[in-house]
């Protein structure tokens, strides 16, 4: 299997060993679901991965050994979440991130009601 299309689908949790067997998955979609967080080495067997697509959930933190081992992965949508944290220094040089203009947004917001206090 090497796309997997999960977007849409109220998802809330996924289980670490979820992609377990899906080594040769390049195209991962799972936005527009409802996911909070996800394993730090939920994507681990997936060493082709090229694109994710985890854009409109609920993720407010990714940990930073989570695309540790995709050392193919072009692109990464993550706008539309919560985030707080992320650390771009654990991704290949060629990532692609869509996500930093909203992510720089939500902090000065909360730069912003600190300043206000």
């Amino acid at each position: 299997l090497e796309f997997l299309n999960l977007q849409e689908n109220l998802i809330e949790k996924i289980d670490e060993n979820a992609f377990t067997t899906l080594t040769s998955l390049t195209i991962l979609y799972l936005h527009q679901n409802k996911i909070a967080d996800l394993p730090e080495n939920i994507f681990q067997p997936c060493k082709l991965l090229m694109e994710i697509r985890l854009n409109d959930n609920n993720l407010t933190a990714i940990h930073k050994h989570l695309f540790w081992f995709n050392k193919k992965l072009k692109m990464i949508n993550l706008m539309g979440n919560p985030l707080e944290t992320f650390d771009a220094y654990y991704l290949n040089e060629e990532t692609e991130l869509l996500y930093i203009g909203e992510f720089l947004l939500n902090l000065f917001d909360r730069i912003n009601v600190i300043i206000k206090i």
